[in-house]
């Protein structure tokens, strides 16, 4: 809270208006006696329902010793509520309460919540129990940093049925194996960034009091790679996935991460990779090959968006037509990739455009980042000679590599005299942009 909304609160407080929930309120905290409310957190939630807070941002200072668990059921008996967005950082979820305080006069549910955001929180099977069963209208979980148990499923009478549609588990810690079991999800994102892709794996023997460098020997420390498996189960209304594996070590596909082999409302779907990763860029690099993409025809031909992002050294983008191909109902095609342009600007040679013709009936929208003309001209034109409904073509110059952002390459530019090549398309138009100041 702001020092604007401390200042309010405290005013609210000194006048000393009555609170018609101060003996529920109390009445909890006694009957979960160890819980208690040393530090003041239920009392000031409290205040700011009263003043009708529809967003709680809420940090423990606690030098991640969790020590301090936070009581969802405790949070139902502050009503009414207008809390739409509550956001804890640092914390540990208390466990459900005892039969006793089960019966208590009012329901241990929270309805008003929608949005839940746990920002380096434990989570564990107990602790989504408790979230959906006390925030019944939950609709967005954010879980970020969070340490999960090794194995994590969520899922469940009380989980699989629930309202959840957006669920996003962001560079999380300790996690091996992921199950989902969602009725009405329709967005699922998983991002992994470089940093943590090692860390060390939990060891019972470790003294954490060890403070000196010296004493810390990583040598002796084991080091844990995560590659989580994902699937899925009962995800009948998901419609949009983003997969941001970073660098991990990951050979899983898109399909494995399916058990019933089968994600009917899939449109949507957005990937990250590297040399070693989801997508087989060896092949997507070899001009001589068309590319293995880890998609099968079921999921392809449904897909309407696809955003491929890739960290790679080269790219023959005519090879991006076979993908094209396996999406015949593809919309927006993106592709984001580090072709990588040494300072002198040498790029790979030009290549041929290909002799064969497809009218990619509903494609639409194209965006290259980063587009060198030698290596994309032809497939550049390739596209606006056959995509019949092709509406833009979005050509960003912008370096992905920080190093280059600040060059200008003459490998940018299209001749004007190809420009003039046979549209297919009468509204196809030709869109350049460059944010060589983005960091």
């Amino acid at each position: 809270m702001d020092m604007v909304a401390d200042k309010r609160l405290k005013d609210y407080k000194d006048y000393g208006i009555v609170d018609p929930m101060s003996m529920v309120y109390d009445k909890r905290l006694k009957d979960y006696g160890g819980i208690g409310d040393k530090n003041g957190t239920y009392r000031w939630i409290r205040l700011a329902i009263q003043m009708g807070a529809e967003e709680v941002n809420l940090t423990y200072l606690l030098n991640y010793n969790f020590n301090s668990p936070f009581s969802f059921e405790i949070l139902s008996g502050l009503l009414p509520s207008k809390l739409k967005h509550l956001r804890l950082e640092t914390i540990s979820i208390a466990p459900p309460a005892a039969p006793k305080v089960i019966s208590d006069d009012q329901p241990l549910v929270l309805h008003s919540l929608a949005t839940l955001e746990l920002d380096d929180v434990i989570v564990d099977q107990t602790a989504l129990k408790t979230i959906f069963s006390t925030c019944v209208n939950l609709r967005n979980l954010v879980l970020r940093e969070c340490i999960f148990d090794p194995n994590l499923t969520i899922s469940g009478p009380s989980i699989s049925n629930s309202n959840l549609k957006c669920l996003q588990i962001l560079n999380p810690l300790h996690l091996e194996k992921l199950q989902v079991s969602l009725a009405n999800l329709t967005y699922f994102e998983y991002s992994l960034k470089e940093r943590q892709t090692v860390y060390r794996k939990l060891d019972p023997y470790w003294d954490s009091d060890i403070e000196s460098d010296a004493e810390y020997n990583l040598a002796e420390m084991k080091m844990f790679y995560p590659k989580p498996k994902i699937s899925f189960s009962n995800v009948p209304k998901l419609e949009e996935m983003r997969l941001d594996l970073g660098l991990q070590r990951y050979n899983q596909t898109v399909d494995d991460m399916f058990i019933t082999a089968d994600a009917p409302q899939l449109k949507r779907l957005t990937t990250r990779s590297t040399t070693s990763s989801m997508i087989t860029t060896t092949t997507i690099l070899d001009p001589k090959s068309e590319p293995q993409i880890p998609l099968s025809m079921a999921i392809l031909c449904q897909l309407e968006q696809l955003e491929l992002i890739l960290d790679i050294n080269y790219c023959n983008l005519l090879n991006m037509i076979p993908v094209l191909l396996a999406c015949p109902l593809l919309q927006k095609f993106h592709l984001k990739h580090r072709n990588h342009v040494d300072k002198h600007g040498h790029t790979m040679p030009q290549t041929a455009c290909s002799s064969k013709q497809y009218p990619f009936p509903n494609l639409k929208q194209v965006k290259i980042r980063t587009f060198y003309a030698n290596c994309g001209n032809p497939f550049v034109f390739y596209l606006l000679g056959n995509a019949v409904a092709l509406e833009r073509i979005i050509l960003d110059t912008t370096s992905c590599c920080p190093e280059l952002c600040k060059l200008k390459h003459r490998f940018h530019e299209v001749p004007n005299q190809q420009i003039r090549a046979k549209v297919a398309s009468p509204i196809a138009k030709l869109v350049y942009q460059n944010h060589s100041r983005e960091k």
